[in-house]
């Protein structure tokens, strides 16, 4: 059976990637079994004898058994004192991740805030040049003070007005 080593790899990738038929498996085998098959390719006929091998082994009950033994020996049921320690360690956990959780947020606020804008405002150019513009400024300034403390206390006393008729109303 005369394959070209082309022929041969492309098998062997297909093999070893699991996409092989029984037929193209059977006929590789029979190919690495072969007296003509190339040096470089021994390493595969090891291969599939030890396949080979270990497919004629048969495990009894006793493996089984003793399998099922060691099994059981490894794995120990969960305690109290075992569940506690895991609470514990879950515990810590949940508290690094809250830390975390708060420097970061701390942190992208500090760092928000003192971020410079860009837009900063130049007072300078509202400063009044003449004493007689300051005065204009500072009585214009007075004026709104005024109103909005007259309006305020109006509004203060309609409030007190309400408060005055629904005590009324609880008596």
């Amino acid at each position: 059976m005369a394959y070209s080593t082309e022929q041969l790899d492309q098998l062997l990738d297909r093999y070893f990637a699991g996409q092989t038929s029984l037929s193209e498996e059977k006929k590789l085998r029979q190919w690495l079994n072969s007296p003509e098959l190339p040096i470089a390719y021994e390493m595969y006929t090891q291969l599939f004898d030890i396949w080979e091998e270990k497919k004629a082994e048969h495990l009894d009950d006793a493996f089984f058994q003793s399998f099922e033994q060691a099994l059981h020996r490894q794995v120990q049921p969960l305690t109290p004192a075992s569940s506690r320690g895991r609470l514990r360690s879950l515990f810590w956990l949940r508290t690094a991740a809250a830390v975390l959780l708060l420097a970061t947020a701390g942190y992208w606020m500090w760092s928000e805030q003192a971020a410079p804008t860009g837009n900063t405002i130049d007072w300078a150019q509202y400063e009044p040049e003449t004493p007689e513009e300051a005065f204009r400024v500072y009585r214009n300034a007075m004026q709104k003070l005024s109103g909005d403390i007259r309006q305020g206390s109006a509004r203060a006393a309609q409030k007190v007005d309400r408060l005055h008729d629904a005590g009324a109303y609880f008596k």
